[in-house]
């Protein structure tokens, strides 16, 4: 999440989106659009809070509004050179991915600060096919969904935590995002930081498949 920090940030309502760009892709035989309602958008509020942003947009399908502040203060922070980011944020949030000073979080402390908010988790793992994805967007629930931040194929360099844990690293360029609509070939991505996308549907399979799958849907 190399952030440029989109300001100010805005809110962008999906119950008055009803129409998508043409399409150049052709990869989704069913064609059906699908836009999941009254999710709004968050620009990220610190450089690196990319993953409390995307959960802030998906809690707001259900009525929810706490801050990326109250969804950071119920995730632990580590900043050892070997933590796990499946349990805390690793470094500082005001950081940065290329010099080190912070990195971000995965998917159980995301899955967990929702619960605590009242979100209703549907599933959070890693090895949830993009298929599934675009099923999950079909039935109207928001997914968080952690990318390379560029979109772009990247080779892994994985690392031991302190605990042990394999973690998935690609280098600066962890992000996470919200999905919240398809269309024929193309799906509609909420990005706090660049804002709100439609993109290729492999173009999003290849970002999604750096850090194996990795999501949380809401309901």
């Amino acid at each position: 999440m190399v952030s440029k920090l989109l300001a100010p940030a805005f809110v962008l309502v999906l119950a008055g989106l009803t129409a998508a760009p043409a399409f150049a892709g052709n990869d989704d035989v069913r064609g059906e659009d699908a836009l999941v309602s009254s999710v709004s958008y968050f620009a990220q509020t610190h450089p690196l809070s990319c993953e409390a942003a995307a959960l802030q947009m998906a809690l707001s399908h259900e009525g929810l509004t706490p801050s990326q502040d109250d969804i950071l203060a119920l995730i632990p922070v580590d900043s050892q050179p070997d933590a796990d980011p499946f349990t805390a944020f690793v470094g500082d949030v005001n950081g940065s991915e290329v010099d080190g000073s912070g990195y971000g979080t995965y998917y159980p402390t995301i899955a967990s600060a929702a619960h605590q908010l009242g979100g209703r988790v549907l599933w959070s793992g890693q090895g949830l096919s993009a298929g599934q994805v675009y099923q999950a967007l079909r039935e109207g629930h928001p997914v968080v969904a952690w990318v390379s931040y560029d979109y772009a194929s990247h080779p892994r360099t994985d690392y031991a935590a302190f605990d042990g844990a394999v973690i998935p690293y690609a280098g600066a360029v962890e992000h996470a995002v919200t999905l919240v609509g398809l269309a024929p070939g193309q799906v509609l991505i909420f990005d706090p930081d660049q804002g709100s996308l439609w993109l290729a549907r492999s173009t999003f399979e290849t970002a999604y498949q750096t850090f194996d799958e990795m999501a949380v849907e809401l309901a």
